[in-house]
């Protein structure tokens, strides 16, 4: 019996002294500025072993010491240190595939010892409070980085420029009328059929400023929190798992992500689809097609969510026939709005396909044919470094709910990702940095829930927590260092607001052309067009000068304000 307890007592100082070297070994390394020169390997020889080797001696007899006295604290201490680690080491490198892997390693130690997390299950007020508490922070950081952007003149003239001159005609006419997007006198709904941008119009109405546009699109996507908390409480989820996912909704980068590129009409999509997921759900006709219409009015290709969605509730036999009705509305709007832009437009869908399309002259159907008779080469299409590192960036945080074994159909809803998201070789399409994950967002949360609704309280909340700590080192290591934009503008705000008054001097009824930062801040010009496009001869140049020595001499013009910053020209007239 004593032989018994000796050896117990020996494995457990075994233990107590492993994870006091471990955690003394990760302090020391920060100690040493290790995630300040995590590239350079140089730094090794540069810090004194003699010092290193005393203070993780120090550390380890520390640590040893908390762990007699309380081992849980020693367990917890590692735990705080590894997973720091983790998100320092993520910021520090910038390299998205350590920042994968450190979540991964984040994600695989939650789920090895979950079942020594205490379950925490928090009073229906908390609930409600933590999903307004997570949807004011996404919109503050949403909206302070992406104003920042535009008032540091960093918002590009494609795509945001296009927007901001589109809104500034919204208000004056009422219709959609840009010249910056093609160089000419265009409806943007020739391009991308978006009547949902009408629902901005009130708020811009209000407020005239490019920056509203920014904090719409922040409130927008923060209010995907809404109907994620309906369907939460619709499938059952605890008041832990249902808290953990706001967390999760806030911290997961392809949402926040989708803004930096500032405005587009995306960001309608997830809320819009959790709210047709919750009206089908809850069998609220009036929310599901209100929502379904809503969601058909983001973009011609939006259907092809609502699509899939529909074959999802006909083939898991939930609402057979709204799942047919939702499906066919979907299919011939689709249909009709891709047809209407291919005739006004330039049929930008089709060239996002052209990997999937063997001649040049081939249509949509193209694409079905190559499917259907050469399956091989759509694997190999889905399988390069790039899109493996977006599905990784996408699914990880879901961890093990993605293993769907008893409702097989429940992968259709992770169709959309795979067609408009990993097909394409439309590079942006494939990043989390872009607006094209707003709908897969939507549907692989709502994934998520119903997985989570099939599994008791404790399952809920390790698989959450888990979800949510591997999710915090992926945001922290990918869209943390956006804040510079903030940093930027507060560091200097006299500079960008000389610039802003200089634009000024330009008559508000005369043509110009602009360099891209700056064309947001000119959206107001009706003939506003690329200072790159030739056989244009406009009124006034205005040419973005940062990072250049001097400004350019420009044939037929006079420069008629300069500064390190900004040149603006005026077109010579005859005597």
């Amino acid at each position: 019996m004593n032989h018994k307890t000796d050896t117990t007592e020996k494995r457990n100082t075994l233990s107590l002294l492993i994870q006091a070297v471990c955690a003394a070994w990760l302090l020391c390394s920060h100690i040493f500025g290790g995630a300040v020169y995590i590239g350079d390997v140089a730094h090794s020889a540069r810090v004194s072993l003699l010092l290193y080797l005393g203070m993780l001696l120090l550390g380890t007899a520390l640590f040893f010491l908390l762990g007699q006295w309380k081992p849980g604290m020693l367990r917890l201490s590692l735990g705080v240190c590894c997973f720091l680690t983790a998100i320092f080491w993520a910021m520090a490198a910038g390299n998205h595939w350590l920042t994968l892997g450190l979540g991964a390693m984040t994600l695989g130690g939650c789920l090895m010892f979950r079942d020594r997390f205490p379950v925490w299950e928090p009073e229906a007020r908390l609930v409600h409070r933590s999903y307004w508490i997570c949807g004011i922070v996404l919109a503050l950081f949403i909206g302070a980085v992406t104003v920042c952007r535009y008032l540091t003149f960093c918002a590009p003239g494609f795509d945001f420029g296009i927007f901001a001159q589109m809104f500034a005609s919204m208000k004056r006419t009422g219709l959609p009328v840009t010249t910056y997007e093609r160089s000419k006198v265009l409806s943007h709904f020739n391009v991308h059929f978006s009547p949902i941008y009408y629902l901005m119009l009130p708020f811009y109405w209000l407020f005239p400023n490019p920056a509203t546009l920014q904090i719409e699109q922040a409130l927008v996507v923060a209010a995907g929190l809404w109907p994620l908390y309906l369907l939460c409480k619709r499938h059952g989820l605890s008041n832990g798992a249902t808290c953990l996912l706001a967390g999760l909704y806030l911290l997961f980068p392809a949402l926040s992500g989708g803004c930096f590129y500032d405005l587009h009409e995306n960001c309608f999509l997830t809320v819009c689809l959790l709210f047709v997921l919750y009206g089908m759900d809850a069998n609220k006709n009036w929310i599901l097609w209100l929502f379904a219409g809503l969601t058909l009015c983001i973009k011609e290709d939006a259907g092809i969510y609502l699509a899939f969605v529909g074959l999802y509730y006909l083939l898991s036999r939930l609402h057979p026939k709204k799942g047919v009705a939702l499906l066919g509305v979907s299919v011939l709007v689709f249909f009709l709005t891709t047809s209407y832009v291919f005739a006004h437009g330039d049929g930008v869908i089709q060239s996002r396909f052209s990997n999937l399309v063997p001649g040049k002259d081939d249509g949509m159907l193209a694409v079905v044919r190559t499917a259907l008779v050469h399956p091989g080469y759509l694997l190999k299409a889905c399988f390069t470094a790039e899109k493996v590192q977006y599905l990784l960036f996408m699914l990880l945080p879901f961890g093990t709910l993605l293993l769907a074994r008893k409702h097989p159909a429940r992968y259709l809803l992770l169709g959309p990702m795979l067609l408009l998201n990993v097909l394409p070789d439309y590079k942006y399409q494939y990043t989390i940095d872009f607006q094209y994950n707003f709908g897969s967002t939507a549907l692989l949360f709502y994934f998520a829930v119903l997985q989570l609704g099939e599994l008791n309280r404790r399952r809920q909340w390790t698989n959450v927590m888990a979800g949510l700590l591997a999710c915090t080192v992926l945001f922290c290591g990918t869209k943390l260092g956006k804040l510079q934009y903030v940093f930027n503008y507060l560091a200097q705000p006299q500079r960008y607001a000389q610039m802003e008054q200089a634009l000024k001097q330009i008559p508000a009824d005369a043509s110009v052309d602009a360099s891209s930062g700056l064309v947001a801040h000119l959206a107001e010009h009706e003939a506003l067009y690329p200072d790159d496009e030739a056989g244009i001869r406009t009124d006034y140049v205005a040419l973005d000068l940062r990072g250049k020595r001097e400004a350019p001499a420009l044939e037929g013009y006079t420069i008629i304000y300069e500064s390190v910053d900004l040149a603006i020209y005026a077109r010579q007239t005859a005597d």
